[in-house]
């Protein structure tokens, strides 16, 4: 397994720019996506001999179940994920049953949940299409260009459209 170099840290803490932000969040996201794939790689050949030993060390199962919790994510470790579980069921169908919990926890979000992610995300748009349009021609005159007040109440109504994309 390769270690991930952490990178240079910036000279001044807390100035950082909104841009160095952004970038410092997807460097720590590209590495947390590649520690998961090296996890999957770790894990491939625990699974398979497990399953195809006919393994019924609990312990085991259940040490690997936990660390495939965190990366059942991506496709790859919930296939293995998956897997394990269909073969753990044969010795322990209640424990199993909890894993499969976990994972729903975890990682799966409900219909009452996506509707209250939609709804928020709509209602914040449109509370926001609204301010900006009521505001425009202020913003305008505060910019002694009166001209932009027309194009940010247009570009204003696209908020509500990108949300309504967002589901």
């Amino acid at each position: 397994m390769k270690a991930v170099d952490p990178a240079p840290r910036s000279a001044a803490p807390g100035k950082a720019s909104y841009q160095d932000q952004l970038a410092e969040l997807k460097r720590l996201t590209a590495t947390l996506q590649t520690l998961r794939k090296q996890a999957i790689e770790t894990l491939t050949p625990s699974v398979q001999e497990l399953v195809r030993g006919g393994s019924r060390n609990v312990q085991r199962i259940e040490h690997t179940l936990d660390q495939l919790l965190d990366v059942a994510c991506l496709p790859a470790g919930l296939a293995l994920f998956k897997t394990l579980c269909r073969h753990y069921w044969t010795l322990d169908p209640q424990a199993t049953a909890g894993y499969v919990h976990a994972y729903r926890e975890m990682w799966d979000c409900d219909d009452e949940q996506t509707d209250t992610i939609f709804w928020s995300n709509m209602g914040i748009a449109l509370l926001l299409a609204a301010l900006i349009w009521m505001l425009a021609p202020t913003i305008g005159q505060l910019l002694n260009h009166p001209e932009v007040a027309p194009p940010l109440q247009i570009l204003a109504l696209l908020l509500p459209l990108n949300a309504l994309g967002a589901c």
